[in-house]
């Protein structure tokens, strides 16, 4: 029994041998001085044993992990049986991880439940969705989303895709000062334009159907700056690019690696619906650190290619 100096008294009963600290806590909690006491039957001649000194974790502390984690598996327990798994298996059948495609194969196309999927989750986490069918479509959605939030200054990643799409052009016939990254040498003066533009308009590496995530690479876009400083951010995907799940990402992220321009040592970001934080007294505020608002455009085969 480990028990105060002040316990010995009223702790112990006779014929009983019991420790406490006879010296309490010496040079900074490091080690105790610990005595042993027997109590014969008659409650007299107490005997008193002088012990090793223990470490300070070696007794109470012991106890005290020996109660956290008697809790924390209760608590476990109740958890795992609210979510209908069984407790004798801390993983569950539930946990089982769906089975991958082969590592070869390539992302095939996603059918409507699986863009339908992505549309609804990326827009429960406050983004916006549509869909271009043809060149002049794609025009009308981006002149309704820059006039629509007033925007005058737009810059464009690198990505491939918005040069066939044509989007520099598009935004240009709209009126709009259009800044693009060219991967030159004036890396200073996009990141100026970047700050001080309006909207920044993207493609994407993948759109993650589960969470309603844009996943961009600067392998891809050569410069991430369009997606995060700019208070509007316009991203173009399509059907080949939408993935079902975190894995087919993760495994397309390192097919992508391999063969890509930018090596493993590119940034990769995910944007899961608009910058958001409630840090001041819990008031939610938009945009405070990065765009505040997030548009996905789906673009159909018709869209890509000379008008």
């Amino acid at each position: 029994m480990i028990s105060s100096g002040s316990a010995r008294s009223t702790a112990a009963k006779r014929g009983q041998a019991f420790r406490f600290f006879c010296n309490g806590v010496p040079r900074g909690l490091s080690r105790f001085e610990q005595c042993e006491y027997y109590i014969p039957q008659d409650g007299r001649n107490c005997q008193r044993k002088m012990l090793p000194p223990v470490a300070w974790c070696d007794g109470l502390t012991r106890g005290i992990q020996s109660r956290e984690m008697s809790n924390r598996e209760k608590m476990l327990e109740k958890i795992r049986r609210a979510l209908g798994r069984n407790p004798d298996n801390a993983l569950g059948a539930a946990m089982a991880p769906p089975p991958l495609e082969d590592e070869g194969a390539a992302p095939a196309t996603a059918g409507e439940a699986l863009l339908l999927e992505f549309e609804r989750e990326f827009e429960a986490v406050g983004g916006k969705t549509y869909r271009a069918r043809s060149a002049a479509e794609l025009s009308e959605v981006l002149r309704s989303i820059l006039e629509g939030c007033g925007a005058r200054r737009v810059v464009l990643s690198g990505n491939p895709m918005l040069a066939e799409a044509g989007v520099a052009e598009k935004c240009l016939r709209l009126g709009k000062a259009v800044v693009g990254w060219n991967g030159g040498p004036d890396e200073a003066g996009f990141r100026k334009e970047g700050f001080a533009a309006d909207a920044g308009i993207t493609g994407v590496s993948f759109a993650l159907a589960e969470s309603g995530s844009l996943v961009l690479t600067s392998a891809r876009e050569g410069s991430q700056l369009a997606s995060l400083a700019p208070p509007i951010h316009i991203a173009l995907y399509t059907r080949q690019q939408i993935c079902a799940r975190l894995e087919e990402v993760l495994r397309g992220l390192s097919r992508e690696a391999e063969g890509g321009p930018g090596g493993k040592g590119r940034s990769v970001v995910f944007v899961t619906g608009t910058s958001r934080t409630a840090d001041i007294e819990q008031i939610l505020i938009r945009g405070v650190h990065g765009p505040r608002e997030e548009h996905a455009v789906l673009l159909e085969p018709a869209c890509l290619g000379d008008e």
